[in-house]
């Protein structure tokens, strides 16, 4: 008994597959550089309808002018020498943004000539969002493998991983600061292996440590690069409320204004309500 093969589907079932994707099925006639054929989800996909776009030129019309020349080139000299090939670029929408479209696409050759362009155009904008974060995330983490601390916070040397051959010998530690670029800072506990300093300016600092076991000396160097911290707004605070007789004198105070930065602070005061009144000193924090 024989068994028929199954019979090839028709068009209207391959039309019927293509236009059920997420993608974007389209042909060009290579002779022509029409389309043939583009899918209907171009509409829910970039806005446009599939009447609009009629020829290459109307692709490359709606590609990002900064990616244009590239794909337009790399495109045409793939399809030429007969190569598959793949192009990411911006597509215009018919609301006049952008999102990212990946080309991918197929040589279709006859006799030895090409005959036609078949591909599909998927949406790859969250992709590409989610690459460039990670490029972000990536950029700020060399940027901060480079950076030991900010201007303003305390930073902390290290010399505990000093050690004595003996094994026995107590070690006694000594930091200095090498030159006083970018400037000079105050080390609280430089005679031990872990002492802590508070940078105010933005820059490379060098440290000296020199570890003595009573009898023999060590140096080692460590340079600490400080990058500028975010500036925080001060805190401003004029004092209490007061009540006092006419032709007393009066003394305001804004002494506990702060600024979380450690910044020093500068004082302006204006009179913004009531006459007659003269203030001394106003660039103070207790004019009178």
């Amino acid at each position: 008994m024989s068994i028929d093969p199954p019979s090839p589907p028709d068009s209207d079932v391959y039309k019927t597959l293509l236009e059920s994707t997420k993608a974007i099925p389209w042909r060009i006639d290579w002779s022509t550089m029409t389309f043939s054929y583009i899918g209907p989800q171009i509409k829910t996909l970039l806005g446009w309808s599939p009447q609009s776009w009629v020829g290459v030129d109307d692709w490359v019309a709606r590609m990002h002018p900064d990616d244009r020349e590239y794909v337009v080139n790399f495109c045409v000299s793939q399809s030429r020498a007969g190569v598959d090939h793949e192009a990411d670029y911006r597509a215009l929408t018919a609301t006049g943004e952008y999102v990212w479209i990946r080309d991918v696409v197929h040589v279709v050759r006859k006799d030895g000539e090409v005959e036609a362009l078949i591909g599909f155009m998927f949406d790859i904008s969250e992709r590409k969002k989610t690459e460039e974060h990670l490029v972000r995330l990536q950029k700020q983490l060399e940027e901060y493998s480079y950076q030991d601390g900010l201007t303003g916070k305390t930073i902390t040397l290290d010399g505990s991983a000093s050690s004595d051959p003996d094994g026995n010998d107590t070690l006694k530690y000594k930091w200095t600061q090498v030159g006083t670029t970018p400037a000079t800072v105050s080390l609280t506990g430089a005679d031990t292996a872990k002492p802590t300093f508070v940078p105010r300016t933005a820059g490379k600092y060098t440290f000296k440590l020199e570890v003595s076991d009573g009898a023999n000396q060590a140096t080692d160097e460590v340079v600490v690069t400080v990058a500028q911290a975010p500036n925080t707004a001060p805190v401003a605070n004029a004092g209490a409320a007061q009540t006092v007789a006419v032709g007393t004198p009066v003394t305001l105070d804004g002494s506990a204004s702060s600024d979380p930065d450690g910044d020093a602070l500068t004082y302006s005061w204006a009179l913004t309500g009531g006459t007659g009144i003269t203030l001394t000193n106003p660039k103070t924090a207790q004019p009178t």
